[in-house]
């Protein structure tokens, strides 16, 4: 198996975390955490951020707040408008 480097542990890092990655992926990426005490740092740190993020965000938001989001995210996907 060829070494992954730590540029590509931080790029799948994210997935890594979550569960996300194919298993091949996944072992690869626990395989350089292992000997890469930086990046070990930073993954266990996303971790705990995201435990802290999950624990005190469990209030849904209010009705007006998703609303808006929807409509940025819509107005995102559109497009820009035409400058005509």
């Amino acid at each position: 198996m060829t070494e992954i480097t730590c540029d590509e542990v931080l790029e799948d890092l994210e997935l890594y975390i979550d569960g996300e990655l194919d298993p091949q992926r996944a072992e690869r990426l626990a395989e350089h955490l292992a000997g890469c005490s930086p990046c070990l740092r930073r993954a266990e740190f996303k971790s705990r951020l995201r435990e802290l993020v999950r624990h005190k965000c469990r209030q849904e938001p209010p009705r007006h707040v998703v609303l808006r989001m929807r409509t940025v995210i819509r107005s995102r996907r559109a497009g820009p408008p035409d400058a005509t």
